[in-house]
């Protein structure tokens, strides 16, 4: 499951004034609904008692309300207590992408727990006055190329664009040589390959490498080449990383 972000901040980290939005963005709300539309949509207790009442809970969407509380309630919404239940909850209804909506110390609690993997985040172009600031991303995330930039109008009264983040993870290497010497590595792993096992489970991904037929020398020069390279480079009881 994706865990992502939905965000508006302006260009000094404002996301909000007085618990609610200091602009008026029309196509913005409907590009927040496009994205979030039957899914799971987490928040804290205040961004959903900012949410005028006609319209809560957010309809077409699962509403889960954060708080402290046990004993608070939110009519059509789920109570929990924390942004963790909330995606074990999520996880459990077979969601495939949750979505953390706010407010400031919600994305802040997401961002610190390193749980989310994607951030779409509408940017509003000026300094806009505000009481709750949004946490910059910094250099772990990328821009996705796509952006879409709207102007100001009679019906927008800030210039913004859609932008839309992810997150970088580091990769898990699913091999690695234990104590053996590359030399020892090397040799028991070609004449596995050859003979039709690697008698090593752990240079694959956990279970031994079986053939029916022998393979071939392209493939042979291949993993020799893949260890030689890692032992070149100075890569410390690592095979191969996937």
């Amino acid at each position: 499951m994706i865990v992502s972000m939905v965000v508006a901040f302006s260009d000094n980290g404002v996301i909000g004034k007085d618990n609610g939005l200091p602009w008026s963005l029309p196509k913005d709300m409907e590009e927040f609904r496009r994205i979030t539309s039957g899914h799971h949509v987490v928040m804290g207790r205040r961004t959903w008692e900012s949410i005028p009442e006609r319209f809560r809970p957010l309809r077409g969407r699962t509403n889960v309300v954060l708080s402290r509380d046990p004993n608070y309630r939110a009519e059509g919404a789920m109570v929990l207590t924390s942004l963790d239940e909330a995606i074990k909850k999520a996880k459990l209804d077979g969601e495939s992408e949750l979505f953390v909506i706010g407010g400031a110390q919600v994305y802040e609690e997401a961002l610190e727990s390193d749980v989310v993997d994607r951030a779409y985040v509408t940017r509003v172009h000026g300094d806009v006055e505000g009481d709750a600031y949004m946490t910059a991303l910094d250099n772990r995330w990328t821009r996705s190329p796509l952006a879409t930039w709207h102007e100001a109008d009679a019906n927008h009264s800030h210039a913004f664009t859609f932008e839309r983040y992810e997150r970088h993870r580091a990769r898990k290497p699913t091999a690695h040589l234990d104590g053996w010497s590359l030399t020892h590595a090397t040799s028991t792993c070609l004449r596995g390959v050859v003979s039709g096992h690697t008698g090593r489970p752990d240079l694959t991904d956990g279970t031994a490498v079986r053939t029916s037929s022998v393979l071939s020398i392209d493939l042979v020069n291949m993993v020799a080449e893949t260890l030689n390279t890692q032992y070149m480079l100075g890569t410390p009881a690592r095979a191969v990383e996937t």
